[in-house]
């Protein structure tokens, strides 16, 4: 189908949540560039409902699909199977009923391909055979190959914008991508505000359960955030948290020898309880964060605030933080990159020191 004619198209990124953030730079590409020549599109997206909530009142999507699959299997789970299967058909029905010109699958595994092909779209867009997993380039018909295995994930959702610009290119820093609203600002500017912080930097120590084994070591972030304290007088520390992980940032203050710290004015703080537009300006207001390979990593690139970005397991070229202005410190122990999930040496953690961290900071003057 000619592009001219394209004038409603719905993206699949189910989840996580760092790879939708890491998707939104390339659908708001597809956006503006119909916007520049003064062409109307329509813009929805299908993610799963738990992972939903960043898209909520972005100018460039206009409507959200969230897919319950937790929902359903919790109550496959009990024996509902066929209340689960009648509810699905309406789903799929809903989304028929759109008559997209276009589905972007930018997800890339069976089940978003699936969603795909029951959409009824004429237009199936995503990867060829080498950039995707689960026979997912069965259920297109456009497959479009990324320029290399070792990219960011950010160029190679760009891949699917060439079938609409081919001449597109990525920018080097991202504007509006989330709507932050005043709403959105009072919970944190409240909390700074009350807590007297000016000057800050944030921790992020934890990422999701499903990806436990990227986390660095907890007396590790204790011993660096003494380090950082002693070394930049000035600076105030808020560790940032989600849902289940304030048990953990407990651990880490708890884990800090204050006697080793020179100033001892109240310099670490404890995020309040936020969503993450609420996350998104508070990282925003910081000099730079200091976090694992997880969404909020993603959600500070979006916003152009500098990242020490610590690997371990994960692939750091795959899934760096997108921008020039970062740090991403990995110890090649030979076996890592790796999906080992229940890895019991984990020496590309265990090497990563506090103290290489904070050479590493120093060094490219990020205090």
């Amino acid at each position: 189908m000619d592009i001219e004619n394209i004038k409603k198209i719905l993206v699949i990124r189910l989840g996580a949540v760092g790879d939708i953030i890491r998707t939104l730079p390339a659908v708001k590409y597809i956006f503006e560039f119909y916007k520049k020549q003064n062409k109307e599109i329509i813009i929805h997206w299908l993610a799963e409902k738990h992972n939903s909530n960043i898209l909520k009142d972005l100018p460039y999507i206009d409507k959200i699909y969230k897919l319950p699959r937790r929902d359903w299997q919790n109550r496959l789970i009990s024996k509902d199977f066929f209340k689960v299967l009648r509810e699905f058909n309406e789903f799929i029905k809903k989304i028929k009923n759109e008559k997209y010109d276009a589905v972007i699958d930018f997800h890339g595994i069976f089940k978003s391909g699936l969603l795909s092909y029951l959409s009824g779209c004429p237009v199936r867009i995503g990867y060829t055979k080498e950039y995707c997993k689960e026979l997912n380039f069965m259920f297109n018909n456009v497959r479009i190959a990324a320029k290399s295995q070792k990219i960011t994930r950010i160029e190679k959702n760009f891949a699917l914008v060439s079938y609409f610009d081919t001449s597109y290119e990525i920018p080097e820093k991202f504007d509006n991508l989330l709507n932050i609203t005043e709403p959105d600002k009072f919970v944190v500017d409240n909390f700074l505000k009350e807590k007297k912080i000016n000057n800050f930097i944030c921790i992020n120590p934890a990422v999701s359960k499903f990806g436990k084994y990227k986390e660095w070591r907890e007396d590790y972030y204790a011993r660096l955030t003494e380090l950082i304290l002693n070394f930049a007088g000035e600076i105030n520390i808020i560790f940032t948290w989600g849902p289940g992980e304030l048990e953990k940032i407990n651990r880490i203050i708890k884990g800090i020898d204050f006697n080793k710290i020179a100033q001892k004015t109240e310099r670490i703080f404890i995020a309040p309880q936020t969503t993450l537009k609420e996350l998104a300006y508070l990282i925003s207001l910081s000099k730079f964060i200091i976090t694992g390979d997880t969404g909020p990593m993603h959600l500070a690139a979006i916003l152009n605030v500098p990242i020490v970005a610590l690997f371990g397991p994960s692939d750091p070229i795959i899934n760096a933080p997108f921008g020039k202005n970062n740090i991403v410190i990995f110890e090649n122990v030979g076996c890592n990159p790796c999906r080992r999930r229940t890895c019991k040496k984990l020496k590309c953690q265990d090497l990563l020191t506090p103290e290489k961290v904070l050479k590493r900071i120093i060094e490219n003057k990020f205090i």
